[in-house]
């Protein structure tokens, strides 16, 4: 081995030296012991005479030092040395390229992996403001507002989302100024002015996509529609509206049941119930970042 002690006739620089190298083997070879116990690696990958036993040569040793660097950045590294020589060889020449591209092919894979990743998180976040979100409704409209149709008096109507603790987070119509809002569920009228909220984005990215309770699974393919919220114990509902008597009527579309998503909204003071066909609000941005904004934030 590579102890002081095995050259007594040495100078106290060549000691001193030996000494270092000694230590820093006596680390590597105990990275080595760990990966093989930890990572099972056979014979078949790695040749244990050769290369976990200590080393008994001073020109060996920069070889498997070498190769033990190389085996701490990257397991698979070693496999390939392996495959492409068959058997260890103690050869620094034959080792040091390969060992330098190992290092060099890991560098430059970590470099790419966090490239791609900065790329996606760039992109990602340059379309956050494109995107929509919900803020805190309390009767007055943001100016980034979504309208969703006009009512009878020509009016804009938005698109609102509210909570009832017996239900869930459902889609209702919000009419300017009226801080207080319809949630027509299973028969039953509620009325809140509490826990509501008014989607906003920018409009020219929403679209309404005609569609049918039979096929509404099958009409929101590749597509993005947004989310409305959710039946507690059922799934997500999506956000829908009609034409009724010269106005709009925005509601919730059951699409969490396949084949039979109708559409349910406020009829004047009732619960419509079971309409067929529709129209379901689609956002035209493949990144969805759906939010919940301060109402005094911009």
């Amino acid at each position: 081995m590579l102890h002081p002690d095995k050259y007594p006739n040495a100078s106290e620089a060549v000691k001193k030296d030996l000494e270092k190298k000694f230590k820093e083997l006596g680390e590597a070879y105990s990275i080595l012991s760990y990966l093989k116990k930890n990572l099972s690696m056979t014979k078949g990958k790695i040749r244990d005479n050769h290369f976990f036993d200590p080393v008994v040569d001073l020109n060996h040793y920069q070889t498997d030092i070498l190769v033990v660097r190389l085996a701490y950045v990257d397991v698979m590294s070693i496999a390939i040395l392996t495959t492409y020589y068959g058997v260890w060889r103690y050869d620094a020449s034959i080792f040091s390229p390969v060992a330098a591209f190992g290092s060099w092919f890991n560098m430059l894979r970590c470099a790419v992996c966090l490239i791609a990743a900065a790329f996606v998180i760039v992109n990602h976040a340059s379309s956050l403001e494109e995107n929509y979100y919900w803020r805190d409704y309390t009767g007055s409209v943001p100016e980034d507002a979504v309208v969703g149709g006009k009512n009878v008096n020509g009016k804009n109507v938005y698109i609102g989302q509210a909570y009832d603790r017996n239900v869930g987070l459902i889609p209702v119509q919000i009419n300017a100024g009226v801080k207080e809002v319809i949630i027509p569920i299973f028969g039953k009228i509620k009325r809140t002015d509490k826990y509501t909220k008014i989607l906003c984005g920018p409009q020219a990215n929403f679209y309404w996509l005609p569609a049918n309770a039979t096929d509404l699974h099958l009409t929101l393919l590749d597509k993005h529609p947004v989310l409305g919220g959710h039946v507690d114990g059922a799934g997500q509902i999506n956000i829908g509206r009609i034409s009724r008597d010269s106005e709009t009527k925005i509601g919730r579309i059951l699409s969490y049941d396949v084949g039979r998503a109708y559409f349910y909204f406020n009829d004047n003071g009732k619960e419509g119930v079971n309409i067929p066909s529709y129209e379901v609000l689609m956002y035209d941005n493949v990144f969805i970042d759906v939010r919940i904004k301060d109402p005094a934030s911009n």
